[in-house]
């Protein structure tokens, strides 16, 4: 039975099927979830409009964000492609690099080891403006957050896998379309987080996502260990 779910698995991610890209975008509306992840893009936002708040010019800056977030998950993608091709994508060895990797981001998301620290990347933008929110948000696609960084690097996992350059590009358009909704929003209404983050069942609803992307990231891990066996 096992054996059948993980050999419809590999079918699935193989084959390209629009269940993966569903999947996906689904991870990336809940790793936009998580509060360390919501939390910083309003005070992004805040910052390349010089402070103003004004809702439209709010949403279009929030929407800019996204395009930025878009294009460094595009460039990923096309350059976890071509890693998992000069490593041999199928090859024993890269499974291998990839179950362990998987294991760490699991790890991550259940706090039981800090691999990925707090990355102040915006900081490095001087820009006001769109090209502050495009820049900020492309910075901010590099290591989005501790809590979401671990969901990324999953994908980009996924991506590398693929022999179409069409189909890792469509995972990182699909992660990045999950995760700008939440992201658009909270950059757009600024009472939108400080509700969500007063709100004690948004805080428990935090852990249970985290736990779940964790699990999953954790399952994938496990599934590519089989691969490699």
């Amino acid at each position: 039975m096992l054996d059948s779910l993980l050999n419809q698995v590999s079918s699935m991610m193989s084959g390209g099927s629009p269940w993966l890209f569903l999947l996906v975008f689904i991870g990336g509306v809940l790793s936009s979830f998580l509060p360390c992840s919501l939390s910083t893009v309003p005070l992004v936002i805040g910052y390349v409009g010089a402070g103003r708040r004004d809702v439209k010019r709010s949403f279009v800056l929030s929407l800019l964000y996204a395009v930025g977030l878009t294009v460094t998950y595009t460039v990923l993608s096309l350059a976890a492609l071509a890693l998992g091709r000069m490593m041999g994508s199928t090859g024993r060895i890269w499974y291998l690099i990839l179950s362990v990797l998987m294991l760490m981001m699991g790890l991550q998301l259940l706090h039981v080891f800090n691999f990925i620290p707090a990355s102040y990347l915006q900081r490095l933008n001087k820009s006001r403006g769109a090209l502050g929110a495009v820049l900020s948000g492309m910075l901010s696609g590099v290591f989005s957050s501790p809590c979401s960084t671990p969901v990324l690097v999953a994908v980009l996992s996924l991506a590398s896998m693929s022999s179409s350059p069409a189909f890792s590009v469509g995972l990182m358009l699909s992660y990045a379309a999950g995760y700008s909704i939440l992201s658009i929003l909270a950059g757009t209404f600024t009472g939108f987080v400080s509700t969500l983050s007063s709100s004690p069942r948004f805080e428990k609803a935090g852990r249970v996502v985290e736990v779940l992307l964790a699990i999953a990231v954790l399952a994938l891990g496990f599934y590519m260990a089989y691969q490699a066996f």
